[in-house]
């Protein structure tokens, strides 16, 4: 399990990064339902998401301020 010091019940946006306490789980956020639930945001990805993934796949993660 993450810390989570900052876990809050709230909707995300898509591209965000999330970790879900109850599953122990790190989500990265790719469609929009209008949910909510507990999470502490972690970060977001700035680029567009594709809307899928096969095969290899690289990706460059920086940190942000």
């Amino acid at each position: 399990p993450l810390p989570t010091d900052n876990v809050a019940y709230t909707r995300y946006e898509v591209g965000e990064i999330v970790y879900w306490p109850p599953r122990h789980s790190f989500v990265i956020m790719y469609a929009q339902n209008g949910e909510m639930f507990d999470m502490q945001k972690i970060g977001k990805i700035l680029s567009p998401l594709p809307t899928h993934l096969s095969g290899d796949v690289e990706i460059e993660i920086t940190a942000g301020n």
